[in-house]
């Protein structure tokens, strides 16, 4: 984090830089907030084997962020549904759904690496080694959240995700 930025002017902090607060961060950068994102490991890029299959809708919120992977994505076109031992089965397709897929198949690795790139060119703030110790409300008035990140006692405004 910039060293300039004072936490009692963050309004939104985003606990966890995997995928999905990578993309909750991503979303929150064009509101003019002052976003922060806080990742526990001391490292972004885990050597990380899984692999996701995504729906279209999460697709289409990645695209409308700007952090699709363009490559190294596979289309589902065609999911066949039954229960071994008893009758009854199903079959759905993109083109009876009237959608290029139903969903998409690619590497933790590859969608983290592509949040974190988009991150770069946005004003949030990305802290490795800051895991989130406490977080409670002062009192039912006051709008922070303060939160201990790190040993360091820190405010941050609004939200904490």
């Amino acid at each position: 984090m910039d060293e300039s930025v004072t936490w009692d002017k963050v309004d939104i902090a985003v606990i966890g830089a995997g995928p999905v607060g990578s993309a909750v961060a991503l979303g929150l950068s064009g509101f003019g907030l002052k976003v922060v994102l806080l990742e526990a490991r001391d490292h972004l890029h885990a050597d990380e084997k899984r692999t996701l299959a995504l729906s279209q809708g999460s697709r289409d919120i990645l695209e409308n962020i700007h952090a699709w992977p363009s490559t190294a994505t596979t289309s589902i076109k065609k999911i066949h549904v039954t229960d071994k031992g008893h009758c009854g089965q199903t079959l759905l397709t993109a083109d009876e759904m009237g959608l290029p897929a139903l969903g998409y198949v690619l590497k933790y690795n590859v969608l983290v690496d592509t949040l974190l790139q988009a991150l770069n060119n946005t004003s949030v703030n990305i802290e490795t080694s800051s895991p989130v110790v406490h977080r409670r409300r002062e009192t039912k008035k006051d709008d922070r959240f303060p939160g201990h990140f790190s040993g360091r006692r820190e405010t941050v405004n609004r939200l904490i995700i």
